[in-house]
């Protein structure tokens, strides 16, 4: 008796086993590159940067947060309040809150590509 209880754990502990393994082996790495931005491309305030605020940032496009990301107070609020740094792009303010700040899941890769490109480009109102 004691047996058949020990040969049936055996049975169960080898079959575990097999499926333990066969799940193992037929998983698969993915990777993901995330899109790239065209270096050459001339990045637009307006056309480009103002929409990634409107899909992304609620409470500053509404007002009810500095920096004012509204379509019209944005341009100002980012460059008179210290936001933008054309010469070291990488430690902007806006940059460094949608890089690694709280903002960082909400903005997409090609966005914060998008940006710092803007600011590499003299952070110009066009």
């Amino acid at each position: 008796m004691n047996q058949k209880i020990v040969l049936k754990k055996q049975v169960f502990v080898a079959i575990i086993l097999l499926f333990s393994a066969t799940a193992f082996i037929s998983c698969e790495k993915y990777t993901y590159d995330p899109p790239k931005l065209d270096p050459n491309k001339e990045i637009s305030f307006k056309n480009d940067i103002v929409p990634i605020f409107t899909s992304n940032c609620s409470c500053h496009v509404s007002g009810s947060q500095d920096p004012r990301l509204s379509s019209t107070k944005a341009y100002d609020a980012l460059t008179k309040g210290g936001y933008i740094n054309t010469t070291t792009p990488t430690s902007s303010g806006i940059y460094t809150q949608i890089a690694a700040g709280h903002h960082s899941d909400g903005v997409s890769s090609l966005d914060r590509q998008m940006i710092l490109q803007w600011i590499r480009q003299g952070a110009l109102n066009n």
